[in-house]
């Protein structure tokens, strides 16, 4: 990473669709039905998005937004394969409790929440009021984003009190965990989570952690 005031050359550059739908492409390819429950709308990057979700036949429930384009985020990858963003908030920001209630769950159902979706107040406050709503036997699956280290407590409590499976970078670990090492920082996040919630700690070159239901630590 540069300095500030200095630059570094890159070795390469790419403009995709990113954020939750790598877990969404994730969970199509491996043959689970995906639909996305956030807006899209409707210049060049909502384009990418829509596009990407197209080719994966990826639904989306809700029509596209005129007049409104999506954010977007710069990631800057290192060697390490850590990254590093500069985020802009687009049409995703408007979405409330006022979309969340309009799902519909059923059995067998998995939610993939991402951390993003509290960027902005009203996505706070409706996805607070709409995960106390989630049938208990519905899995959540939260990944946490780098927001976290600007976000209050309060507000990604709600996240921590339901989340199944909390999935987070080793940086993300350690503003939660406040230890010294990825297993005591995953260990230490299971306690903040419900009984039988698991931990996963993604540690870029170095060993996935992961701490199950049951307490066991798997590296």
């Amino acid at each position: 990473m540069p300095e500030p005031g200095g630059d570094v050359i890159a070795n390469s550059t790419e403009l995709v669709a990113g954020g939750g739908l790598n877990s969404m492409l994730g969970a199509a390819r491996y043959g689970m039905k995906v639909v996305y429950c956030g807006l899209v709308g409707t210049g060049p990057f909502a384009d990418i998005i829509g596009q990407a979700l197209e080719k994966d036949g990826i639904s989306s429930i809700f029509p596209r937004v005129p007049d409104a384009d999506n954010g977007y985020c710069v990631a800057f990858v290192e060697d390490s394969a850590e990254r590093t963003f500069v985020t802009t908030l687009g049409v995703e920001g408007d979405f409330g409790y006022e979309h969340l209630a309009v799902i519909q769950l059923e059995p067998g159902d998995l939610i993939y929440i991402s951390g993003y979706s509290l960027a902005t107040e009203s996505n706070a406050v409706g996805l607070a009021k709409w995960l106390a709503e989630i049938p208990a036997d519905i899995p959540v699956v939260v990944d946490p984003s780098p927001l976290i280290s600007e976000l209050p407590r309060e507000l990604y409590a709600p996240l921590l009190a339901r989340a199944d499976i909390w999935s987070c970078n080793e940086r993300e670990a350690e503003i939660l965990g406040e230890s010294g090492s990825d297993a005591a920082n995953a260990a230490a996040i299971k306690k903040l989570l419900k009984k039988d919630a698991a931990v996963v700690v993604r540690a870029g070159n170095d060993p996935t952690v992961v701490v199950t239901g049951a307490g066991e630590v798997v590296a």
